[in-house]
């Protein structure tokens, strides 16, 4: 019970997070390692209000500290939510330091409390330090969090999994609770989309080497059917489509010249990815910016 006491103490004004980073600070500095492990409860912003999401099943399992959670959220005017995943707890799978199992629980969302406009970075391959410094994404980069993606049993596991890691490594708020469909198709069904249509005679779709797509009027992710997504390459290219996805549900799409400005932080962040499983890729500053220039 000391453990919700003493985050909601960390959470005690909503006006404190005018500077989120000293908030997450000093959560995290004051719970102790067993607290980080046991925490019921953690802050985020969904649809744009400062929520508390606490365990699944809570309310049965400790009515006392519910009720200090449904006390605190009245008084300092939080959205209270339930998190959905019956793990919430059993985070350990999600991962790979037992240790960090449950700050996950606490920190998943926190990045939706930081600054919408800093500059997203990223560092890969010899390109150091990489700015994406248009205006394209109001998202920036985050330290975060990486997860035990082998451990996921099934698609739409994995799908929420990697909406959880884009939250945690970006500033995105996305409510995983609803996930897109993921096609898998042959290299001529997913030219098809890409084209919008018919293909032309002279284009041969095996040549295209269109790996994956995000079709924002069926708001689904096409990959083909050759990807491997027990692979770290095929879960990047699936993350790379969900960011596409994320871009589109949160009207990002309408802030940009063309739609080529997306694709740098879906880059950015699938060379994040890659990077945090030691998985080599080409995938580099100047390539970045060749695929993101908007072209007359």
């Amino acid at each position: 019970m000391s453990d919700v006491v003493s985050i909601l103490n960390n959470l005690h004004k909503i006006d404190a997070q005018k500077q989120p980073g000293n908030l997450v600070e000093r959560i995290m500095q004051s719970m102790t390692l067993k607290k980080k492990q046991q925490a019921m409860v953690h802050p985020c912003i969904i649809d744009g209000k400062h929520t508390l999401v606490y365990e699944h099943g809570l309310e049965q399992k400790d009515p006392f500290a519910f009720q200090k959670i449904v006390e605190f959220s009245r008084k300092q005017g939080y959205e209270l939510k339930e998190d959905q995943r019956a793990d919430f707890l059993e985070g350990v799978k999600r991962v790979k330091n037992r240790h960090h199992a449950n700050v996950v629980s606490v920190m998943m969302l926190t990045a939706g409390l930081m600054s919408q406009t800093a500059q997203a970075k990223s560092s890969f391959g010899h390109d150091h330090d990489t700015h994406l410094d248009n205006d394209v994404t109001q998202t920036h980069v985050e330290p975060g969090f990486d997860f035990d993606f082998d451990s996921y049993k099934s698609q739409d596991e994995l799908v929420s999994g990697l909406l959880g890691w884009i939250n945690s490594h970006s500033s995105f708020e996305y409510n995983i609770d609803t996930l897109p469909d993921i096609k898998k198709v042959s290299a001529r069904q997913i030219a098809v989309v890409a084209f919008g249509g018919k293909l032309p005679k002279a284009v041969n779709p095996e040549n295209l080497q269109i790996f994956g797509l995000y079709n924002f009027n069926e708001k689904a992710v096409y990959l083909l059917d050759t990807i491997d997504l027990d692979t770290d390459e095929g879960k990047g290219i699936l993350l790379h489509e969900l960011v596409h996805y994320l871009q589109y549900q949160t009207g990002l799409d309408d802030n940009v010249k063309c739609k080529n400005e997306l694709e740098s932080l879906a880059y950015v962040l699938e060379a994040k990815f890659l990077e945090s499983h030691d998985h080599k890729h080409n995938i580099s500053q100047s390539h970045i910016q060749k695929v993101s220039q908007c072209r007359v």
